[in-house]
């Protein structure tokens, strides 16, 4: 007997209540109103999925990565600091040319953007003392004396070949004829990462 064949019954017997209602028919309804163990769990199951799924979230795959790159040129003694310039686009060079050494003309053109490039006697100069070109010079002096200047740039390279990028660096050694060595520091998918170094940090 169908659900609705068995609500049909129990209300022509609720309607005349002198003929009893079936036992069959009443075991039937109360069977099929009350939900078994099953069904529950079965119901609680696709809740928390249901659940598990709205909270889900997807991040995209990061289009970008960014390097954070050092530099370091060894010099002799007594060598003008001012005759080496590394600039955006020298250090923007160094890279392309590493990249067609190591992976060729599809390794060249592989797109970089050089976003920042700073020198290391520039960084322990004091904030105010920015504008002051004597004394970064002094300090780039100072430097190429010890025996080499180091360099930090911030590039930017496609995450798909990010590990293209990564190798070239590696496999510099030359730079104008200078001993040279590239290192990378840090790397991250987003520049607030670069905000702050906690390798560096002196309370």
């Amino acid at each position: 007997m169908t659900y609705h064949g068995i609500a049909n019954e129990l209300e022509r017997h609720r309607s005349s209540p002198s003929e009893p209602v079936p036992a069959s028919a009443s075991a039937s309804a109360s069977a099929s109103a009350a939900p078994s163990s099953h069904s529950i769990d079965n119901s609680t199951t696709t809740v928390a999925a249901i659940s598990a799924a709205r909270f889900r979230v997807a991040l995209p795959k990061p289009e970008h990565l960014f390097l954070a790159v050092s530099l370091y040129i060894q010099v002799a003694a007594g060598t003008n600091a001012d005759a080496i310039v590394v600039d955006a686009p020298v250090f923007k060079s160094i890279v392309l040319r590493a990249l067609k050494q190591l992976h060729g003309q599809l390794g060249a053109g592989i797109p970089v953007d050089v976003l920042d490039v700073t020198t290391s006697t520039a960084n322990k100069a004091d904030k105010a003392d920015k504008a002051d070109k004597t004394r970064q010079v002094a300090a780039a002096a100072a430097a190429a004396a010890a025996g080499g200047l180091t360099y930090r740039a911030l590039i930017r390279v496609p995450d798909l070949h990010s590990a293209a990028v990564w190798s070239a660096l590696t496999a510099v050694t030359v730079h104008d004829n200078r001993p040279c060595r590239l290192t990378v520091d840090r790397a991250s998918p987003s520049l607030l990462h670069f905000a702050s170094n906690s390798r560096a940090f002196n309370p």
